[in-house]
């Protein structure tokens, strides 16, 4: 059965890869090609390891950030509903006692947009 590759490779180490001739020298010689060859497989499956990794974090940085655009989107949403369908009255108002039909206190709102914003791990 022949391989469909090159079973024999050669190298050279350079003056950089002093600390790999000393760890190859202290391998017997009849170990060197096996020290190699796991070498190169753990250096191989490392490197598709981080590659896969990063491929995960940039989809989770993509996901993060649609959800913050969309979040945004609706905050936006929202406030605009806000701003148009409720009459804001200062938090004391001059008629203290009375209470007006669709007119909610500023303090009211901002004591409902605190809640709601908190639900999602906003700042209190």
């Amino acid at each position: 059965m022949t391989a469909n590759w090159k079973r024999r490779y050669s190298f050279r180490l350079t003056d950089d890869d002093e600390d790999l001739g000393q760890m190859l020298e202290n391998v017997p010689d009849s170990k060197n090609s096996e020290m190699i060859r796991n070498m190169l497989k753990y250096a191989y499956r490392m490197m598709n390891e981080e590659r896969k990794e990063k491929k995960e974090l940039d989809e989770l940085k993509k996901a993060l950030l649609d959800f913050k655009e969309s979040y945004q989107l609706q905050h936006e949403e929202l406030l605009k509903e806000l701003r148009k369908g409720i009459k804001v009255a200062p938090s004391q108002s001059a008629t203290e006692g009375e209470e007006r039909e669709g007119v909610v206190s500023e303090d009211a709102i901002r004591n409902s947009a605190q809640a709601f914003l908190s639900s999602f791990g906003g700042i209190e």
